[in-house]
């Protein structure tokens, strides 16, 4: 799924929450200034995230929590010191 590029504020249940089985899903270039403290449950599956360009400066630390089968996400383009 590629939600690349909408300007959306941050990861809202609603844009997936009829996809149990998402693998991969674009974030790329949103207002995303941090990731929500609840993380909705169809990202368990998540394989591949892709946050790049977006405003991001930290990620929770129980995001391994969420993001139980996560083999790669990209972070590039953010404002990580």
């Amino acid at each position: 799924l590629d939600l690349s590029g909408n300007s959306l504020p941050t990861l809202n249940p609603v844009y997936t929450q009829t996809l149990p089985s998402l693998k991969r899903l674009h974030l790329a270039d949103n207002n995303f200034g941090q990731l929500p403290q609840v993380i909705p449950p169809e990202y368990n599956h998540l394989e591949f995230l892709n946050l790049s360009y977006n405003d991001l400066s930290e990620l929770p630390e129980d995001m391994d929590r969420y993001f139980e089968a996560l083999k790669s996400i990209d972070l590039s383009h953010n404002l990580f010191v």
